[in-house]
């Protein structure tokens, strides 16, 4: 009997270090995600005065289909209204950069790169997170 007690204890204990390498690897899944476009939206303001209105637009369309891939797992195991929100600023920054409106394009990076931000702090397995 003591043996079948310790071998259940052993099972338990493999599932719940399986669980918490699952979760431990998504979250640094999602930082590294989000950090990936966080660089890459620093990339395209530093460029936003020195590009053509056309290669802006090609370069923002590429950025917009990679945070399509890059998020698309986040609702998995994120909030979706702040993913939600950052999705339509991303759509945005297209608009603004099709217009040509650089204005527009750079609030745009800014507040998309702040969404990312919070999303990312909301993120952190920390215990004001939890509660």
């Amino acid at each position: 009997m003591g043996g079948e007690t310790l071998k259940r204890l052993w099972i338990a204990g493999g599932l719940l270090i399986s669980i918490l390498v699952l979760c431990w690897g998504s979250v640094v899944y999602q930082h590294r995600q989000i950090d990936r476009l966080i660089v890459r939206l620093n990339d395209i303001e530093h460029h936003l005065a020195e590009e053509t209105a056309e290669n802006l637009k090609n370069e923002i369309e590429v950025f917009v289909d990679d945070y399509e891939k890059q998020t698309r797992l986040f609702p998995c195991f994120m909030n979706h209204s702040g993913l939600e929100e950052a999705r339509e600023t991303a759509s945005s920054l297209l608009l603004a950069a099709k217009y040509g409106d650089t204005d527009k394009t750079h609030q745009g990076i800014q507040l998309l790169r702040l969404q990312l931000q919070i999303i990312q702090e909301e993120e952190k397995p920390l215990l004001h997170n939890v509660l």
